[in-house]
This record gives structure tokens, sequence and C-alpha cells, in this order.
């Protein structure tokens, strides 16, 4: 079933790299699971030694721009984050240094002022 969810997922969301870990896919089993039941007016609830999917996951049409944005291609996206600072020009560089800088600064120094 796990390989049906990743399989099923990886189409939805247009990306045949997309990863999901033990608890997603558990969900994902556990909310289709609950599908079928509920299509015999049955539901999980009626089995009380196996766990209840997260709601996020009983939601048949599952937020896209959330997916989305979980499932980006990250070699792909270094690749054009090189391509695009390297046509910046003098000042633009010097502002994108300036605000990777203090993001940075921020990471590492979290709830201090930067």
């Amino acid at each position: 079933m796990a390989d049906d969810i990743l399989y099923k997922q990886r189409e939805l969301s247009g990306n045949p790299n997309l990863k999901l870990n033990e608890e997603q896919l558990q969900n994902y089993a556990l909310a289709e699971i609950e599908r079928m039941l509920n299509t015999l007016g049955k539901s999980l609830i009626h089995f009380p030694t196996i766990p209840m999917p997260s709601t996020i996951y009983l939601d048949k049409c599952i937020n896209r721009l959330i997916l989305e944005e979980r499932s980006y291609d990250t070699s792909k996206m270094h690749d054009e984050h090189k391509d695009l600072v390297s046509k910046l020009n003098v000042e633009q560089k010097r502002v994108y240094d300036a605000v990777i800088q203090s993001v940075y600064e921020a990471t590492l120094l979290p709830g201090e002022d930067t």
C-alpha cells in the first residue's frame, strides 16, 4: 500500500522525486483505509486499536500548494539559484549579499537583534 501511496502522491504533485517519511506514509494509508471504511458506513473510530490519521490527510483534496511547497527539486533549484545570482549587476549583488548575510545571522543567533 505504501508504494501505491507514494506513486499516487508523486503523480498528484507532478514530482517523480517526491519523498514521504514513515509518518506521512502511515497517515496517507490510514486516510485511505478511512475512506474505504466510510464507503461501507464504518470508520476507524470503530477500531480503537488503530490510530486515526492526522486531519490534514483526511481531506481528499489535499491543498496542492502545500504539497508543491514540500516537493521542490532541490538540485534544480540550486542550479537555478546559481544561474540567477550570476546574472545580478553589482548593485543587485550588493543588496543580495546584505540580505543573505542578515538571514544567516538571524538563523545563527535566534532571538538576537541583528
